[in-house]
């Protein structure tokens, strides 16, 4: 058993964001294809909901939060997640919002393993939060990869 705590979490969070944003910044900038390269905008600018849903909560909660230690290190997602998905500048809109889609399941993944441990339920609702920001996310880029598809 090997506690972690949620600032370590979201530090990690906050790096992996931004890997997956320079990675779609650099594919936007490889492109000359339109769309691909307003969908990769939209996903390198991810990082910025997350930091917003985190300061809906008070300032004093959101401390406590950071503090708080889970039992049991969940599973963070890292580079190897971009070793599994490859997307080449010929890529289409349809290869972006899914390989996107796989992004946001390695997030929610990891805040379900968080969700399921024995914590409060102030950190509960925030992880729960954050999982429904992701799938409404997963959500937007399917609808993108349908209407482009």
């Amino acid at each position: 058993m090997v506690a972690i705590t949620i600032s370590e979490i979201l530090a990690h969070v906050e790096d992996f964001e931004r890997m997956l944003a320079g990675y779609y910044a650099n594919l936007s900038e490889q492109t000359d294809q339109a769309a691909v390269c307003l969908v990769t905008d939209y996903i390198s600018r991810h990082r910025y909901r997350t930091i917003e849903a985190l300061s809906k909560l008070p300032p004093d909660q959101l401390r406590h939060a950071r503090d708080v230690r889970l039992r049991y290190r969940p599973h963070l997602p890292g580079p190897e997640c971009f070793d599994e998905i490859q997307i080449s500048p010929e890529a289409t809109v349809e290869d972006v919002c899914r390989a996107a889609v796989r992004f946001n399941q390695y997030l929610i993944q990891m805040y379900r393993q968080i969700v399921r441990q024995p914590i409060e339920q102030r950190i509960r609702e925030l992880f729960e939060n954050l999982i429904r920001l992701e799938e409404k996310d997963e959500l937007t880029m399917k609808k993108i990869q349908t209407f482009y598809g």
